[in-house]
């Protein structure tokens, strides 16, 4: 993988590595509460947890996809209770901190 790229994919992983981390323990929250009104970001629950980390709401959506169950694994939804919650799953957010390692490691 080219340097530049692997410089971006840190930088995008620290920026966003206090939200990771908090997602893994994250209550059930939903992402559209309320139904009568059209989706918006700004009223998603899980938006707004992930955003109090010191995202704008584009961006705390961008960490929502990344988490779901396909990507990361840090979140699941319950088709239940129809909330989103924390997975206490870290093995690929591990994975991928040992992939983009801090510029100062022996791994580049």
């Amino acid at each position: 993988m080219k340097k530049r790229n692997k410089t971006f994919m840190r930088e995008t992983f620290t920026r966003r590595s206090a939200a990771y981390h908090a997602l893994v323990s994250m209550p059930p929250l939903s992402h559209w509460p309320d139904r009568s009104i059209p989706y918006s970001n700004e009223n998603s629950e899980v938006i707004q947890f992930i955003a109090g980390f010191g995202h704008d709401f584009n961006e705390a959506f961008k960490i929502f996809v990344i988490a779901q169950p396909h990507n990361i694994n840090l979140i699941r939804f319950n088709s239940e209770t129809k909330l989103w919650q924390g997975t206490a799953d870290m093995t690929k957010l591990k994975a991928i901190r040992a992939y983009v390692p801090h510029p100062n490691s022996s791994h580049e």
